[in-house]
């Protein structure tokens, strides 16, 4: 059976889009070409895909497993097969089963300071059309959204939370086996971020996975309608399938959302004193489980 040997389980907005396309580049690494298989997350996205846009996020989720292995059965002979789908991080129950059909995988987990991630994760929304609430009122509406099976998209303030679930990860997985990687230091070191991916995984050491650039930043759309399109997945249609394969579809795809984007701002002060006290206690338990400091403000 085709499976992954290491799995990027997220967190959304923290850097996995950047992250999967520098492992594409590494010759010892396959990753399908598409990004999000959301396998084991199926169950949950599906339930809850009632937003505006919510169904074309889910259309292409593996459903089966053997829809799920066909995505591994390219990698090459010594090839290590990684599955890069940020939403199990926010679903609990996919670490179990990752850890019940997979076995001992390899866990990466990317973070960043959870109250930029609430905004860039509002601003997701905000370039592809799809939210149309300003910052405060939309982090207000957030419970009446999920009551209502709107996505985990939409969960700005709640996806936030992470200490539990990175426990969850190293419970389940082991210290040995869970890579947490911070945004901040990405962006920071790129080279000395992508070594400790590398050595990690245990790959040689390839300079040219480079993490350096920023890939589905987000902001104001230039061209709302353009943004629309891409969202409802206009490069998911036959006829596009047909005119390009799937990887040049991704990159095509990654490269007009960047032209297409604006530089973003900050999140409104008011809302980000509320999220940063919000917060505060869940970062100082993730500090513990870390054993470093994140560097993330707490007030």
């Amino acid at each position: 059976m085709g499976r992954p040997d290491f799995v990027v389980v997220g967190a959304s907005k923290c850097g996995t889009t950047t992250v999967f396309a520098g492992l594409r580049r590494h010759p010892g690494v396959f990753v399908p070409a598409r990004k999000e298989l959301h396998y084991f997350s199926a169950e949950e996205l599906r339930a809850a895909a009632h937003g505006p846009g919510d169904a074309s996020a889910v259309a292409g989720i593996c459903a089966t497993e053997g829809e799920y292995a066909a995505c591994f059965a390219a990698a090459g002979p010594g090839q290590m097969s990684g599955d890069v789908s940020p939403s199990y991080f926010f679903f609990g129950a996919c670490a179990e089963r990752i850890a019940a059909r997979l076995g001992c995988v390899r866990i990466i987990i990317m973070l960043r300071d959870p109250v930029e991630k609430a905004y860039s994760q509002y601003m997701h929304l905000v370039r592809d059309g799809r939210e149309t609430l300003d910052f405060e009122r939309a982090l207000a509406e957030e419970d009446r959204r999920a009551f209502a099976g709107w996505s985990d998209m939409w969960r700005y303030r709640e996806s936030g939370f992470f200490a539990e679930r990175v426990a969850r990860y190293l419970r389940l997985f082991g210290r040995e086996r869970v890579h947490v990687i911070l945004l901040e230091d990405l962006a920071r070191d790129p080279v000395a971020t992508s070594r400790e991916l590398q050595r990690f995984l245990g790959l040689q050491y390839r300079a040219e996975i480079d993490l350096s650039t920023a890939i589905n930043r987000t902001g104001e759309s230039r061209f709302p309608l353009l943004a629309r399109a891409l969202a409802r997945d206009w490069f998911g249609k036959r006829v596009i399938k047909r005119a390009l394969p799937e990887p040049l579809r991704m990159r095509v795809r990654l490269a007009l959302l960047d032209m297409n984007t604006h530089m973003r701002g900050a999140p409104p002060s008011a809302a980000r004193e509320v999220l940063r006290t919000a917060f505060a206690p869940d970062i100082e338990e993730l500090e513990q489980l870390l054993g470093r400091r994140t560097g993330w403000p707490v007030r």
